[in-house]
């Protein structure tokens, strides 16, 4: 049975000096969506790295989308200390 998925790609908690450098999504998300689509589901990508003071409007996206599965892409900054 299709599934209608949401790909979001979330905003940062911390500013971010470059943000050129997180404009874009990763690309491993349309790889995700795109195998997704390839089996038949409903995929849309979000690309949602503005959105931090917008937290109303995420709100009426998710309510308006109502998707089976939301799948939110992580970015962990690993430095190696610690």
């Amino acid at each position: 049975m299709p599934m209608k998925v949401l790909l979001i790609y979330p905003y940062f908690l911390e500013q971010r000096i470059h943000e050129e450098d997180i404009r874009v999504p990763p690309i491993g998300l349309y790889y995700v969506g795109g195998m997704l689509t390839a089996h038949g589901h409903e995929v849309k990508i979000l690309n949602w790295h503005d959105k931090q003071e917008r937290s109303t409007e995420i709100r009426e996206v998710l309510i308006k989308e109502s998707p089976d599965v939301v799948g939110v892409s992580i970015l962990h900054g690993n430095d190696g200390a610690g």
